[in-house]
């Protein structure tokens, strides 16, 4: 493997760039209950008024729900995935945005969000300290952050992720020799990394199957 593909962000722009060129959003149906679980967990922190933002929100699966009560931004630096966002939103939403964004440079000025959540994103730093402090840039005093990382037992879970992502692909030589790799963070770790960022820590509990640590804090 190349220096440049063993930067993980690098790799995984790749791999999610690839993977909505040549997958339907309609072919996630098996992902219904996970997203489910994710647009409630967020759903029970927002109040009416919040300004949202979705940092990763690939095809916009957890916006575009939660777009109908609330203002949502969303952005992923997988230009294939805001096409895909923009088009299932279609024109008429008032509430909701999408563009292309990197998360440790974040168009946007300091304290305008009240709440930033990013799902299946952090994975993706072996050192997540500069994206989230571009996250606390971004949220206003008190705000709150709600992200998920992959837990020590995800090690086992690795291969097995990589193979069913596999799957959804297409059949090609080209998509199956598609990199993949996760960063993996033990409580003790990511509970530093958070408080180091100026953030206090709400609660950081196991989630899908064990496989994540879900972070809810807020700045301090």
């Amino acid at each position: 493997m190349t220096e440049i593909e063993s930067d993980l962000k690098v790799v995984a722009k790749k791999f999610y760039d690839l993977k909505y060129n040549t997958v339907s959003y309609v072919r996630n149906v098996g992902r219904l209950w996970q997203n489910f679980i994710d647009v409630y967990t967020i759903q029970k922190w927002c109040k009416e008024g919040f300004l949202v933002l979705d940092v990763g929100c690939g095809d916009g699966r957890i916006a575009l729900p939660l777009s109908q009560k609330f203002h949502i931004i969303g952005v992923d630096f997988s230009r294939s995935g805001i096409k895909i966002s923009v088009k299932r939103a279609g024109k008429s939403s008032k509430t909701l945005a999408f563009l292309v964004a990197d998360i440790e440079h974040l168009p946007f000025r300091e304290r305008i969000f009240d709440l930033v959540y990013s799902l299946g994103t952090f994975e993706y730093f072996d050192k997540p300290n500069k994206a989230l402090q571009e996250i606390r840039r971004c949220l206003k005093s008190s705000g709150i952050i709600i992200f998920n990382v992959w837990s020590e037992e995800a090690i086992r879970l690795g291969p097995l992720y990589s193979t069913l992502s596999r799957i959804f692909l297409s059949r090609s030589k080209k998509n199956r020799k598609t990199p993949f790799k996760i960063a993996v963070y033990s409580s003790s770790k990511i509970r530093r990394v958070i408080r180091e960022c100026g953030f206090k820590i709400i609660e950081c509990r196991r989630h899908y199957l064990r496989s994540n640590h879900i972070i809810l804090a807020r700045t301090r």
